[in-house]
């Protein structure tokens, strides 16, 4: 039994959390906190920063992981594992759709032997994944097999009816990979070009070998014309295959208006190509350059190949969102309970809601239940609905049982609908680079003047027609824009592998330059500046309770559902954490719990007023403790605030939360106050975006309730990518468990920019020198055979000096 005694002046009581923070003390605590930058430890799971030398992991979620990944013998994933690993995945906040697993063990149920199951994987990136998956799924002991690909992000499982599937899918999902139904393609654009680069580099070598010959002094005779014609047939063969990529993608990007990089190299290559066919036409041998251009087209397509598989991995890390025509519910009828495409309900259906699930249309609750709105208007706080009142589609069954509500609409006239309408920011394809398409509107014209010129000026001069030809397409061959081909794209791949190395992914091509002109940053609160979890803001009254009174509150907080009694749960001192459970305990929606204990009647609930604070505990009406609730900021969020404020970005924030919990938090990470927009609609936060977006504003955050404002902003970012529905619509997802990805993805793409310009200056000086040569008549094939992968090798050194790992901008 509970007893009670005399309560002691102090007991043992938990940690006190950092960076939670009140309306009442924000100011202070802002006020006194040192303004420089703390040193930071290393993660010992996913080896990221931490928010200080002394402590060893970076979230929760990594410390879970380890202690699972130890604790169950399987510590030889950290020996497997290349680099750096991903934080371990925080609570998903509303939304999770774990209704195909529902879907999944139906099939199963009626299948007869092994049945194909394929599904995709979010967090899988390396061999240590692989094995942790394949062992997890050995320990099992099922009968069947599972096939991982860590380049498609997905697995195949091939199991009979009785594969524990649910179980497998939340043990990997404590280890930090989430399943989830196949929605991705297989279809990668890389893949096409593997095949292309191969057919290349083996025409190149044989090209080579026929021009080496004809450049050690092979002259004349029939030995000359028979390789003259090879090499005219190698070098048709690689136009075929890797030349059409680019002709193919410029011709495009012409039809709907927009000049990509792809328009210069398209050009040269053509023309290119025809000078030095009919040069070999006209028996000038000497003035084809099919070698070098064979030798360029390869180049290029292993510099679209880098450019297209860094993102590719970026995705693959992600599940994919189908839209509002992959989510699922679950409806009960005749007794049963059955998972619909939420597209089917209709009113009068009787819904089943389990803990963490989303209520999909506006519905009765049958029982009541408790309900959070964070993620889809922001709310901090969950809201206790009796039976019979009715619950707003968007909110998320906050309890730890199932509840069941009766819909009263149908899910066409859903806001979820409007919320959840696919958008996409940016844009993945590099055609769209404003950089590029300025260069290639310079470039293109500016060549083509050039061999112009160059054939009439030696015309003028006195030259054969065919000599005449020979120096334009010198000055052709020798300006393609080989800088931009293969640096570039080499550019983009240590500037995005780098960043995912430090828990940000990139998954628009664009984003990159995009962020070079952001001047603002628009954060969410809920869950982005915060991790969306309270805390008891200050727990120093529980040091006046006797231990028994404690046990009573710990088993009072254990029977509630609301996500203040988890934060009470959490605020007692472990050497009180008894559970009794024979212990009656009544709750009542919207009051709190109570029960009685030696005579005693105890509660749990809001506070009366007049008293300071959101929850307290009483005995026979009398209150023992008033305790204040509050959202926990994450570990860096006030120093990253600082920082980029410092770097000159503008920080906004806007948050469905009340005035009050706004306020808290803006003061706490130094926000200005006029910059502060709280109890914001979707809609709001749309146009709120709207009014201060000039093309220079980045949107960060969470909820469904932000997908208008992501949409609306010039780049956007999420640190939800648990949730794909909004991953799949921003330009970034954050992996790492604070903001600093943002500060340092920021910092590198303006890195980036002056590394590009750089090169665009190397470029200049390089076909300056190389004009001269070529009106002056002195530009041969093998001269441009050497220039060309000088200017190329250049290009590269300067790119990898500026953003290798081991550069300056990783270590600042």
């Amino acid at each position: 039994m509970l007893g009670l005694d005399r309560p002691p002046r102090s007991a043992e009581r938990a940690p006190r959390t950092p960076g939670v923070f009140s309306a009442g003390h924000a100011r202070a605590r802002a006020a006194s906190s040192e303004s420089s930058h703390p040193e930071t430890g290393i993660c010992a799971h996913c080896e990221g920063p931490t928010a200080s030398p002394s402590q060893t992991f970076c979230c929760p979620g990594c410390e879970h992981v380890h202690e699972l990944i130890r604790g169950q013998g399987l510590a030889r994933y950290y020996e497997l594992r290349e680099g750096k690993g991903v934080p371990g995945l925080e609570a998903a906040r509303g939304l999770v759709d774990d209704t195909w697993i529902d879907l999944a063990i139906a099939r199963l149920a009626g299948a007869e032997g092994l049945v194909r199951l394929d599904l995709d994987v979010e967090g899988l990136h390396c061999t240590g994944c692989v094995w942790l998956i394949e062992e997890v799924f050995r320990r099992t002991g099922a009968e069947g097999r599972v096939t991982t690909n860590p380049a498609l992000g997905t697995i195949e499982l091939f199991v009979g009816r009785a594969f524990p599937l649910r179980d497998y899918s939340q043990k990997l999902l404590a280890l930090g990979y989430r399943l989830g139904p196949h929605r991705k393609s297989g279809d990668r654009r890389s893949d096409d070009l593997v095949w292309r680069i191969g057919v290349c580099v083996a025409i190149a070598m044989n090209a080579m070998i026929f021009a080496i010959a004809r450049y050690a002094g092979l002259e004349g005779g029939a030995l000359e014309r028979v390789f003259l014609y090879l090499e005219t047939g190698l070098a048709l063969a690689a136009f075929s295959v890797g030349g059409i990529v680019f002709v193919r993608t410029a011709w495009r990007g012409l039809v709907g208006h927009i000049v990509s990089l792809d328009l210069p190299i398209a050009v040269g290559l053509i023309l290119g190509y025809a000078g030095s066919v009919v040069a070999v036409l006209e028996g000038n041998g000497g003035g084809s350059y099919f070698d070098t251009l064979i030798v360029f087209t390869t180049l290029m397509l292993v510099g679209r190949f880098l450019r297209e598989r860094v993102l590719e991995q970026n995705r693959a890390q992600l599940l994919e969102d189908a839209g509002i025509e992959g989510l699922h519910c679950r409806r009960v009828e005749d007794g049963r309970v059955r998972v619909v495409p939420v597209a089917s309900i209709a009113i009068g259906d009787r819904l089943l809601v389990a803990p963490s699930d989303v209520v999909p249309v506006a519905a009765v609750a049958v029982d009541g239940g408790t309900f959070g709105f964070d993620w889809v208007t922001g709310e901090s706080d969950a809201r206790t609905f009796p039976a019979g009142s009715t619950v707003e589609a968007g909110a998320a069954n906050a309890g730890s049982s199932a509840v069941e509500l009766t819909a009263i609409e149908p899910f066409s006239t859903s806001r979820l609908v409007r919320l959840l309408r696919s958008t996409t920011p940016g844009g993945d394809s590099a055609s769209k680079s404003a950089f590029e398409g300025t260069i290639a509107s310079f470039w293109v014209p500016s060549v083509l003047v050039a061999a112009a010129g160059g054939f009439v000026l030696h015309l003028l001069l006195g030259a054969t027609a065919s000599a005449a030809l020979s120096v334009s397409v010198a000055i052709l061959v020798v300006t393609c824009p080989c800088a931009f081909g293969i640096a570039t794209p080499l550019a983009n791949e240590l500037v995005l592998s780098g960043l995912r190395k430090r828990g940000l992914l990139v998954r628009s091509a664009d984003f990159l330059e995009r962020a070079t002109s952001v001047r603002r940053i628009v954060f969410d609160k809920t869950g982005t500046l915060t991790n969306g979890q309270l805390r008891i803001e200050d727990s120093n009254q529980l040091d006046f309770l006797s231990p028994s009174v404690l046990r009573v509150l710990y088993n009072l907080a254990c029977r509630s559902s609301h996500p203040k009694a988890a934060a009470v749960k959490a605020a007692v001192p472990t050497a009180c954490h008894q559970f009794e459970p024979g212990l009656v305990v009544t709750e009542t929606p919207g009051i709190g719990v109570e029960a009685h204990v030696d005579g005693s009647r105890f509660s749990l609930g809001a506070c009366p007023e007049g008293i300071g604070g959101d929850v307290a505990l009483a005995r026979d009406g009398v209150v023992l403790a008033s305790l204040t609730t509050a959202e926990e900021l994450r570990a860096d969020a006030r120093e990253e605030i600082q920082g980029l404020t410092a770097d000159g970005f503008e920080i906004w924030m806007a948050t469905g939360d009340i005035p009050a919990r706004a306020t808290a938090v803006a003061q706490a990470c130094e926000i200005e106050d006029a910059h502060v927009r709280a109890a914001q609609s979707p809609e709001d936060k749309a146009r709120l975006i709207a009014e201060l977006d000039r093309h220079d504003t980045l949107m960060i955050g969470d909820g469904v309730n932000d997908g208008p404002a992501v949409q609306r902003a010039h780049c956007s970012g999420t640190p939800a990518a648990g949730r794909a529905f909004l991953a799949s619509r921003a330009d970034f997802y954050l992996l790492a468990a604070g903001l600093g990805p943002v500060r340092k993805g920021l910092t590198v793409a303006r890195a980036l920019r002056r590394t590009l310009r750089g090169n665009l200056r190397w470029a200049v000086t390089y076909n300056v020198i190389a004009l001269s040569l070529s009106y002056a008549g002195w530009m041969t094939p093998l001269l441009c055979a050497v220039l060309m992968p000088v200017s190329s090798l250049v290009s590269i050194a300067l790119v990898i000096r500026a953003l290798g790992q081991r550069g300056a901008v990783w270590r600042s």
